[in-house]
């Protein structure tokens, strides 16, 4: 799913950058959280919400979110917002700082994967249709730009701080995670008894995609039944695929690209395995139910089961067990600035605490 999660990427960063507040409403001003003094505002909680949602809907089969899982996206959310603000004014307090050039290159790096990702109607430049979209979200270039450094900034201290503490893997710890990963990338499911390992997951993704079985496919996601009838009529008498996913997929990012969803690996979108490993290359499937709605799928490529080795995987693996490792050094940084923290929470937001 290498295009789905490239834009999901870039989007998130267009989305969430910046706090904006010179051009925020009373309203879209009224603060969230205090955070030693310094203010969450609601503006701020409500970009971060609406860019998590739209990285979610980049999702093909993706749930919605029932009342409880709002929930605890929104706790978890204003957990991350107030995590991000003691590490930007713990780096402010170090000194750290982050040249004007970084940033200037960061901005340029996230534009060109926005237009790549993105194609400007009518005429619209990509350069044009991500200044619009900042527009769209309530962000200034300005706006957005402080956003890109701060995030620098945080990255520079957590670099500082938690990356010294780093041990080399050795061996055998190599070669068993290895080992496990290839195991579980080999199942056609993870065990529900297992435990959430956020870099290990990573890690069997990573090998699955480049071991596993891989389908390339286009998708169309609607709201009804009928109505994908319908579509799929049309595709199967010679319209355009990729011209009726820009003009009705629900899904707006795979809309922009034809409906194009790159390749997936089995397990990707456990919904739509069973179909999609089914169909013969340029078959059409008839309109499948998932949770998100109603699917027509093309496969466009596939490729076979492919073998690899230990040294073959040796970087993802190094990769894995140092991001596993950071992020439990970054967990005990976060623990030392909440305990000394003063954090206060306003309004309706106090619900969201644990």
């Amino acid at each position: 799913m290498t295009q789905i999660r490239l834009l999901s990427a870039a989007a998130a960063l267009v989305l969430t950058a910046g706090p904006a507040k010179a051009q925020e409403t009373s309203e879209a001003a009224a603060p969230v959280a205090t955070v030693n003094g310094d203010v969450i505002t609601r503006g701020e909680f409500d970009r971060a919400w609406n860019a998590a949602l739209e990285a979610r809907k980049a999702q093909p089969a993706a749930a919605p979110l029932d009342k409880q899982g709002e929930t605890k996206g929104r706790r978890a959310l204003l957990r991350r917002l107030i995590e991000q603000r003691l590490l930007l004014q713990e780096a402010k307090r170090r000194g750290v700082d982050i040249p004007t050039k970084a940033v200037d290159e960061r901005v340029a790096a996230v534009m060109n994967r926005f237009s790549a990702a993105v194609t400007g109607p009518g005429g619209v430049t990509p350069a044009q249709a991500f200044e619009a979209e900042l527009a769209k979200r309530g962000l200034t270039r300005a706006a957005y730009e402080e956003g890109v450094r701060e995030e620098l900034l945080r990255a520079k201290l957590l670099q500082q701080i938690v990356e010294p503490q780093l041990k080399t893997p050795g061996e055998e710890e190599l070669r068993k995670l290895y080992g496990e990963a290839l195991a579980a990338a080999a199942a056609p499911k993870r065990e529900a008894a297992l435990p959430a390992r956020e870099d290990f997951d990573e890690l069997v993704r990573r090998l699955r995609a480049k071991t596993g079985e891989r389908v390339r496919f286009r998708y169309l996601l609607v709201e009804e039944e009928a109505k994908a009838k319908e579509l799929a009529a049309k595709i199967a008498a010679g319209e355009s695929f990729a011209a009726l996913a820009r003009g009705h997929s629900l899904d707006r990012p795979s809309g922009a690209r034809g409906g194009d969803a790159g390749f997936a690996a089995r397990g990707d979108v456990p919904e739509l395995d069973e179909t999609l490993f089914s169909l013969a290359v340029g078959a059409l499937s008839p309109p499948v139910k998932t949770s998100r709605g109603w699917h027509i799928l093309r496969v466009e490529e596939k490729k076979a089961k492919t073998e690899t080795t230990f040294e073959e995987s040796r970087p993802a693996v190094i990769s894995a067990i140092k991001r596993a490792h950071i992020r439990a050094e970054y967990a005990k940084l976060l623990a030392r600035l909440r305990k000394t923290a003063a954090v206060q929470f306003h309004g309706t937001y106090t619900n969201l605490l644990p």
